[in-house]
């Protein structure tokens, strides 16, 4: 799967989930935050509301700016940028690892969501890119420990025991969980933790 094939996907999947409600009450609270009284209390919101791509590095430098903070709405920076259409913000707060990019609002979307309903398609690549490179980051730091790991693990035997109430599929569903485990019965333990590493 190509690297656009998997940012489609991701889009349909986000684009299917925000179909159901719309944010026009989300969005008048997050730019009334940014604007109004609240904008000296949240200047990281005022920032990526503006798309000033300066100040929200700037922002992000200082350790007495809390990158998460969250305005009365719930959103904070990132759900102002994404909001915003403000891609140049997006892409800032989402490279920077203080930033949590699967952080939720008060109604329980996440930035990726609400870029999606306001069909800011280059928002929402910058978080889908931003999201995969932490996930491969994090992969590469944890491979080596769990290599150390494996290597102080003995040999073991495991059996798995399917039970279902379905007569149609429990067959179906045994035959091809079987002849998967059976392809892969050679593999020593450390080359399998390492294979689901990189899958």
């Amino acid at each position: 799967m190509s690297s656009d094939d998997a940012f489609e996907d991701a889009l349909d999947d986000a684009r299917d989930d925000a179909d159901d409600a719309s944010s026009d009450d989300a969005r008048s609270d997050a730019f009334e935050d940014a604007l109004g009284a609240h904008a000296a209390r949240f200047p990281l919101h005022r920032a990526a509301f503006e798309n000033d791509v300066d100040a929200v590095r700037a922002l992000l430098a200082r350790d007495d700016v809390d990158a998460n903070a969250r305005d009365d709405a719930g959103h904070c920076a990132l759900h102002v940028a994404a909001l915003r259409r403000a891609v140049g913000a997006t892409r800032a707060l989402a490279a920077s690892a203080r930033v949590a990019t699967e952080a939720r609002d008060a109604r329980g979307w996440t930035a990726t969501r609400l870029a999606t309903d306001r069909r800011a398609r280059a928002c929402v690549r910058a978080l889908v890119e931003a999201n995969r490179a932490r996930e491969k980051r994090l992969a590469r730091e944890i491979r080596p420990e769990m290599a150390r790991a494996v290597e102080g693990v003995g040999d073991f035997e495991t059996r798995a025991a399917w039970r279902f109430g379905s007569r149609v599929l429990a067959p179906l569903i045994k035959m091809v969980a079987v002849s998967y485990t059976h392809l892969r019965a050679h593999e020593t333990l450390r080359y399998l933790v390492c294979r689901l590493l990189l899958e």
